[in-house]
């Protein structure tokens, strides 16, 4: 699926290897969103980049 250009600002994944899922533990930094709190990979759009390009970015 293509979204066009303007039609999001950020990616999440879920990523499963086989019964296991792939999470993260965000960093204690106060001016984040849930700071130390356990999260999905995933981040915001930077510039004009694809969903695909945002999502291996932060993968």
């Amino acid at each position: 699926m293509t979204l066009a250009s303007d039609d999001f600002s950020g990616v999440k994944l879920a990523l499963f290897l086989g019964r296991d899922r792939l999470v993260i533990l965000r960093d204690g930094a106060p001016d984040i969103p849930y700071p130390g709190y356990w999260d999905l990979p995933g981040g915001r759009r930077e510039g004009r980049k694809s969903p695909e390009a945002c999502a291996l970015r932060e993968t």
